[in-house]
């Protein structure tokens, strides 16, 4: 494991650091464009970042694909690309996940895991809560799918507040692009192994 100072993977988890939340449904779930209710974070990123995560996305898509893989990539739906605001406003590089409130039988799904910088729970309206704007570490597992469309996800797996920052207006979460999955799983990829392509 090498913990850069951008991020690291740690027994199959992601772990992003200090990246800058944008939109969120985390203490409650929130309709996604389907009308799904789903947790749901998306955070600006950095290019670091983003090599890092194409990485952990390319062995993923690997061990679900095979020799497939490098051809598939192109035209893969991948949750951690650059990102051009219908509303006309600058691009950006971010990276989103999502979890499902209840699994294929209709039990429920536990929420993330939400932490203050201390690492005590975060509440709505408490000490450290997460908020459009602020700077949190991230921890994500990654899945591959091929229902309904082929791609990368992420599932969330914790969210911790690090830093205060400018809060951003608008709604709460965005919605017009999450995908909609019907996988519930959240698979422990744990490889370190480089992807060349």
């Amino acid at each position: 494991m090498n913990q850069q100072s951008y991020g690291f993977t740690k027994h199959g988890v992601i772990v992003l650091r200090h990246v800058r939340v944008r939109f969120f449904a985390l203490y409650r779930p929130a309709p996604d464009f389907s009308g799904k209710d789903k947790y749901s974070i998306t955070c600006e990123i950095n290019e670091d970042q983003l090599k890092f995560l194409e990485g952990e996305m390319k062995k993923v898509a690997e061990e679900k694909w095979k020799d497939r893989a490098k051809a598939l990539w192109p035209t893969l739906n991948k949750a951690a690309k650059e990102h051009t605001p219908k509303n006309g406003g600058p691009s950006y590089l971010r990276v989103t996940a999502s979890n499902n409130t209840e699994d294929r039988r209709g039990n429920p799904i536990p929420p993330p895991q939400l932490f203050t910088h201390d690492k005590k729970p975060s509440k709505l309206g408490g000490p450290d809560e997460i908020y459009a704007g602020c700077y949190v570490n991230l921890y994500l597992a990654p899945a591959a799918y091929d229902q309904g469309s082929t791609g990368i996800k992420f599932y969330i797996r914790a969210v911790q507040f690090v830093e205060e920052g400018p809060r951003l207006g608008g709604s709460s979460v965005e919605t017009d692009d999450l995908d909609d999955l019907t996988a519930t799983e959240e698979l422990d990829q744990d490889s370190d192994e480089d992807v060349s392509w």
